[in-house]
């Protein structure tokens, strides 16, 4: 019988390829490179193939074309009389049986979860339960073969070259579609983010022929205006200047992630539409880029910073959790748009960080929110529960203290108290994988990349932590950090009933016409918590304010809080004071107010930051944002 041939040079060049790509090379292996800063390793890697893979592929395709026979003959065809070459041919032999046992059962998952997809069976898709069923892994194995041994009953070129051809062309088809795809994606919802990137060299090119656009806050007071010598002006008063000066950034963009520089692809009218520059430049007027509305309040961000105490760093940030509007997002210190050098100064030094949003902070306390929720969700019994607290938790080679021995309690008191060793305590109970968890469904580790704003993100360790280390990050120190954004994100989504929402910045983009552009794309929100532990959560929250260490956080005129402090230690050095953290909100729905406060270096939680969140509330219900 005459030996098949592949039929074309391309044949054979698709079927390698075909026995070379696979998902691993093409999906996780980069995946988990980039995942964990593998470049060290991808450099290695492919030092690896080319030293050593690729000699072996010239060898196997000479050995090949020389033998003209199977891997099992072709050492015995070609080595000499006494030779033991044929020994490698029965270990290539039994590899491919080795190698065919294994892909032939993956392919039986791919295959299970196509099938899965393309009847829209999505639900409760899980591997674990996928390969612990018989009967489906049999099922798809079977398959698998079947159609791969009919492919090969027919001859070599009507069989496995022609299905090599169409499978590999339509991968490639597919691999470009989802490379043009994500790169429209990208454009789509990143591309503003790199117009407005400062180092950008268009956007002082586009300065100098377009008349950037109007900053404005809720009310209408023009924050940042562009003068008729097309240079860019702020406000009036130094007094909202310096308030609202991380929000709205600098002409120069120092501050990236202030609306005059992260904006400029309406401010500079680059999304304005070819239709809109032909009719400019037609007419001969000068084009002009879209005015922005900003869901701030000046009058609110002023009374904050007038508020906040003398000398200290930190930041305020407030929110409407029924429409995601930023009230307010004050960083201190701040430094005046109109002289530069202000912000450069010892005083100022710092900033032209938005501590709001860019500052990376131990949320001590706050954080209890999270192991609470975590409990609540994970243990059982915790009506039950009780704790001797004797002012000192030994764990591990450490041990968690408190400021005072509460005796025996329930976790409700200790919430109210802020009892560190009972929560150190539940943390042993929680363990690091299920307290990580909830940490991160409640946006710890995750990208904050949103729309409107950059916020960075809030880390939570999830490696696998020692006894003291699980400890002391369920009570938000050790390697926490959180961002006073995001704390308040978390109260707002408890709020929400255990829904978290994408904040907003923007609230309307006007065209030099007169018409309203499109907003950018907002994600929908993300239930994180259940409805039931959202509702226990805020009760415990209440309690803090009305009899707890939040008691100065407290309103009156039927107005209630809920809220919790923190003191998060910022040095081993004992002189140096805690962290002042307050993370709360108003339950009432005609007052719907998420706020965070951070002093750095201001003490007490209970004793700086409630009373700063309290006025901060009061100011936002008489301004009636």
């Amino acid at each position: 019988m005459e030996r098949e041939r592949l039929g074309s040079r391309l044949g054979f060049i698709l079927l390698s390829a075909g026995c070379a790509i696979g998902c691993g090379n093409v999906w996780k292996f980069p995946w988990m490179c980039g995942q964990y800063g593998g470049g060290g390793f991808v450099l290695i890697y492919v030092l690896c193939l080319l030293l050593l893979g690729l000699p072996v592929m010239t060898m196997e395709f000479a050995v090949g074309r020389a033998a003209q026979a199977s891997p099992l003959h072709m050492y015995q065809k070609l080595e000499r009389k006494g030779q033991k070459w044929h020994i490698h041919g029965y270990v290539a032999f039994f590899g491919n049986i080795a190698l065919m046992a294994f892909y032939t059962v993956v392919t039986g998952w791919i295959v299970y979860y196509f099938v899965k997809f393309l009847t829209g069976q999505t639900e409760n898709l899980g591997f674990v339960a996928m390969i612990t069923n018989p009967g489906v892994n049999v099922t798809y194995l079977a398959v698998t073969v079947i159609v791969a041994f009919t492919i090969l009953c027919f001859n070599l070129q009507g069989g496995l070259e022609r299905i090599s051809k169409y499978m590999m062309t339509l991968l490639l088809v597919l691999m470009f579609a989802l490379v043009i795809a994500y790169f429209c994606y990208c454009v789509y919802f990143y591309g503003g983010r790199w117009v407005a990137n400062p180092y950008n060299p268009r956007i002082s090119s586009r300065k100098q022929h377009v008349v950037m656009g109007t900053l404005i806050d809720r009310d209408g007071t023009v924050l940042a205006y562009t003068d008729e010598d097309g240079r860019r002006r702020y406000n009036g008063s130094a007094a909202t200047r310096k308030a609202v000066c991380q929000v709205v950034g600098d002409s120069g963009g120092k501050v990236s992630t202030g609306a005059d520089t992260f904006h400029a692809q309406f401010l500079l009218g680059f999304r304005s539409s070819i239709f809109e520059r032909l009719a400019d430049a037609f007419t001969g007027t000068t084009q002009r880029g879209d005015d922005v509305r900003l869901t701030i309040s000046e009058r609110l961000s002023r009374y904050i910073s007038e508020q906040f105490p003398a000398g200290k760093r930190g930041a305020v940030v407030v929110l409407n959790y029924k429409t995601n509007e930023i009230l307010a997002m004050v960083s201190m210190p701040q430094f005046d748009p109109t002289n530069m050098d202000s912000a450069l100064s010892d005083e100022a030094a710092g900033a032209l960080i938005n501590r709001a949003t860019q500052g990376l902070y131990p949320p001590g306390s706050t954080f209890k929110i999270v192991t609470l929720a975590s409990a609540l969700e994970n243990l059982p019994d915790l009506n039950d529960f009780a704790f001797d607290c004797t002012g000192y938790y030994p764990v591990g080679n450490y041990a968690v203290t408190d400021g005072s021995a509460h005796g025996v309690q329930t976790l409700s008191d200790a919430f109210a108290r802020s009892c560190n060793t009972t929560f150190a305590a539940l943390s042993q109970d929680l363990g690091y994988e299920m307290l990580g968890n909830t940490a991160e469904e409640m946006g710890f580790n995750r990208n904050f990349m949103f729309s409107d704003l950059i916020v960075y993100n809030s880390s939570y360790p999830i490696d696998d932590l020692s006894a003291e280390d699980l400890a002391w990050s369920a009570i938000g120190q050790g390697r926490v950090l959180a961002t006073p954004m995001h704390m308040a994100l978390i109260a707002a989504t408890i709020a929400n009933r255990g829904v978290m929402n994408e904040p907003r910045l923007v609230a309307q983009i006007t065209t030099a016409q007169g018409g309203n552009r499109a907003l950018l794309s907002h994600a929908g929100g993300r239930r994180v918590l259940g409805e039931d532990v959202a509702a226990r959560l805020e009760k415990e929250m209440i309690r803090v304010v009305k009899s707890g260490t939040g008691k100065r956080a407290a309103l009156d005129n039927g107005y209630t809080v809920a809220g919790k402090t923190g003191s998060a230690e910022a040095s081993n050095d004992k002189s140096i004071e805690s962290h002042a953290w307050f993370v709360g909100y108003i339950t009432n729905d005609s007052a719907p107010y998420a706020i965070c406060v951070l002093v750095e270096n201001g003490g007490s939680g209970g004793g700086v930051a409630a009373p700063l969140a309290r006025k901060t509330l009061q100011k936002a219900i008489h301004l009636g944002l």
